[in-house]
């Protein structure tokens, strides 16, 4: 108000406000280099991910990771520039004197709404909280829907062992993922031979790349084995010789195929020959060819990704299962129906899941604290006039408490409206969507909102500690 009354002009306003908030950017670009670098030095030191984490530096990434910051200093910057630009110098003086600190009409309704006094104190910068929402939600939503996809997935993948032509399936012993997984082929006769052991059928799974679909699983099977008839052919017939291939029902609307008509996988050509439906979004949307195509296509020369064992006596399949574990170490045994909850691609992504709430966590407690330190501030006076009066400390905590507790709420209801339509627009990507089947459940929901509490809870607590230590006198005197 000052400035704008000495002659500043609104453009020198925008300038200052986006000055800051551009130094402040390029400082947390700078201390974000240094955490990443900090982090993967610890990531190292993890025997289990040393190979797959051992972090590369270039003077790309450094100037990558700095423009990122400096485009969030732009983008958080442009409202504020606007708003202090937009101040009329006599009511900028007056606010500063205390004068303009009334709610606003729309504040007063919510307030009035809200009810308690606590809460009501949200609304005295509605602007603000709505930011602080808004930018909460966004993180809670992207938990949401990586939560719900995730479990989609889990869900898919249980649908695809349970077929019922396998009671056992097994991959190789600690493979990062099914498509990596490799047993050599004499594995898998030994097994069959094995008298407790009705048949075993050798399948392939791999991840290719077909025009059109730049994610296209393909599956390898023997026709002469039992899980050949895991597929439901709707149209035409299942592959009977090599160079020949069956498409999934959403592969085949999304490429536009029919039998008859011919395709390239990762450069061979395959003529489609029937067309299948099993109601698995990974299944419908990839294709199933011969076992020796298959282990061409991927370079695996008598070698197989997954063996789908029937057992003689379907009873026994868990002492079974613990039994060829034993006797072959190379390979990880588990029943069909456990098949998604024990194979390591799930522990990899739960752990990944994990490590992107934790980093939610983080960045959402330090927004809270930064926003009820604000708060704080703001209202050291106010505080100030309450701790003469007699309120106690604890009452003082509980009302910055409150205030961040509720606004942790309302970012975990907006968190879930935006984490179910951000499923809702990935499920229309006519390439990836099809995979993408998220699965809701009450425990959730449940489970976000406890995310959102705490997050709450662990930013509010450092000013509320601050509020409930000012001394009146000091907080009287406080400008």
């Amino acid at each position: 108000g000052v400035l704008r009354a000495v002659g500043w002009r609104r453009r020198r306003v925008i300038g200052l406000i986006f000055g800051e908030s551009l130094v402040l950017a390029m400082r947390g670009g700078v201390l974000g280099i240094l955490l990443g670098i900090g982090l993967t030095a610890l990531a190292r030191l993890s025997p289990a991910v040393e190979s797959l984490l051992s972090g590369v530096f270039t003077p790309a990434i450094f100037i990558q990771a700095i423009v990122t910051a400096l485009l969030l200093g732009t983008v958080g910057g442009i409202y504020p520039a606007w708003r202090a630009a937009q101040l009329a110098p006599v009511e900028a003086m007056r606010y500063e004197s205390g004068a303009g600190g009334a709610l606003s009409p729309l504040s007063q309704r919510l307030a009035r709404i809200l009810g308690s006094d606590a809460l009501r104190n949200l609304w005295r910068r509605p602007a603000r909280t709505l930011v602080t929402v808004a930018g909460i939600g966004v993180g809670v939503g992207f938990v949401v829907a990586l939560i719900s996809m995730t479990e989609g997935f889990k869900i898919a993948f249980n649908q695809l062992a349970g077929a019922g032509e396998a009671d056992l399936f097994a991959e190789q012993a600690k493979a990062a993922d099914v498509s990596l997984s490799q047993i050599d082929e004499r594995i898998a006769d030994r097994i069959a031979a094995r008298p407790e052991v009705a048949s075993v059928s050798k399948l392939v799974m791999g991840v290719s790349a077909a025009p059109g679909l730049p994610y296209f699983i393909v599956f390898g099977a023997a026709p002469g084995e039992d899980y050949i008839h895991h597929y439901r052919i709707r149209e035409g017939r299942l592959f009977q010789r090599p160079g020949e291939i069956v498409l999934g029902r959403f592969a085949a609307n999304g490429l536009k195929k029919t039998v008859g008509d011919s395709m390239r996988v990762s450069g061979a050509s395959y003529r489609i020959v029937g067309i299948y439906e099993n109601g698995s979004a990974y299944e419908d949307a990839g294709g199933a060819v011969s076992l020796k195509d298959a282990q061409g296509l991927f370079n695996m020369r008598r070698k197989i990704s997954l063996l789908g064992i029937k057992v003689a006596e379907p009873a026994r399949a868990d002492e079974i299962a613990g039994r060829l574990q034993t006797d072959f170490p190379g390979i990880f045994v588990t029943q069909s129906s456990e098949f998604a909850d024990r194979i390591q691609d799930f522990a990899t992504t739960y752990a990944m899941l994990n490590a992107l709430i934790a980093l939610t966590m983080i960045v959402g407690s330090i927004v809270m604290m930064n926003v009820m330190l604000m708060s704080v501030f703001e209202r050291t006076q106010e505080i100030g006039v309450l701790r003469a009066l007699g309120w106690r400390r604890r009452r003082v905590i509980r009302m910055v408490l409150v205030e961040s507790l509720a606004l942790s709420l309302l970012s975990s209801a907006l968190g879930i409206a935006i984490g179910v339509g951000l499923n809702y627009l990935f499920m229309l990507e006519p390439t990836l969507g099809p995979f993408l089947s998220p699965v809701y459940s009450p425990a959730m929901f449940v489970q976000v909102v406890i995310l959102a509490l705490a997050l709450g809870a662990i930013g509010g607590v450092y000013p509320a500690w601050r509020a409930a230590n000012l001394r009146p006198i000091e907080a009287l005197r406080y400008e």
